[in-house]
């Protein structure tokens, strides 16, 4: 039967939580989805992790790369296999409630003018604390987004038609992937219920440095203001 939702999730070096995060898609209370799994060449105990839940459940598609190409790749990869007409977007660690799939089923179903969604985040700490909440604001043009990647959706018509920028291994640029889809015309809605608890795993030094300047010269290019936490990074960023 074809699936009614597909998660689509890039990994690496993940099996301290991958099995956590399968385990809340597993449980989602539509039955009707498919669970999309990049491996970003791991080097780690991550494909035997994953490997076990493959065996016990056929809605689970796991395709491991042969080399290290980034998340946006991955997503990329991820979004070209799915089967159904709604994609969510899922990060390894991350939390999703069970109700997940279903709202986004229900809410493109009553919303046929938008392509694009994004909902309320709870921030987890390693340990699952919560830190806080996000709520995010309609994207526009000209300004920041103000969304949490891990609890987007969309329609697969948009990534028929817009790709992550696939220029870093440390960011998949998502901000710009939805602002490229906004300039192409599809349309986004919020809703401020929290689905998804979001772990805050932070990268290395030198990695947050590269995915800063990756994102500055885009957010230059859309006139986006950089925010007053990431300047620090970005002292050698070349003119655009």
């Amino acid at each position: 039967m074809k699936p009614v939702v597909s998660f689509v999730m890039p990994v690496r070096n993940c099996s301290a939580f991958i099995a956590h995060t399968i385990r809340g898609l597993l449980k989602q209370s539509l039955k009707g989805i498919e669970i999309i799994i990049i491996d970003d060449a791991s080097e780690d105990s991550t494909s035997q992790v994953i490997g076990h839940f493959v065996n016990e459940d056929d809605r689970i598609k796991y395709i491991q790369l042969p080399a290290q190409g980034g998340a946006a790749h991955a997503r990329n990869e991820g979004n070209k296999i799915v089967d159904s007409e709604l994609i969510c977007v899922a990060d390894a660690g991350d939390v999703n409630h069970v109700d997940r799939a279903i709202m986004v089923y229900e809410f493109f179903r009553d919303n046929e003018d938008k392509e694009m969604l994004s909902t309320g985040v709870e921030i987890i700490d390693m340990m699952g604390k919560t830190i806080g909440y996000e709520f995010p604001q309609v994207l526009e043009l000209g300004k920041r987004p103000r969304i949490s990647h891990p609890t987007c959706a969309y329609r697969k018509i948009v990534s028929d038609t817009i790709k992550y920028r696939e220029e870093s291994l440390n960011t998949d640029l998502y901000e710009i992937f939805f602002l490229d889809a906004i300039k192409e015309g599809f349309r986004h809605g919020i809703t401020n219920e929290v689905f998804v608890k979001k772990r805050d795993i932070t990268l290395g030094g030198r990695d947050v440095i590269d995915a800063w300047k990756t994102k500055a010269k885009w957010y230059k290019k859309y006139g986006l203001k950089i925010p007053e936490h990431a300047k620090r990074y970005l002292k050698d960023v070349p003119k655009v």
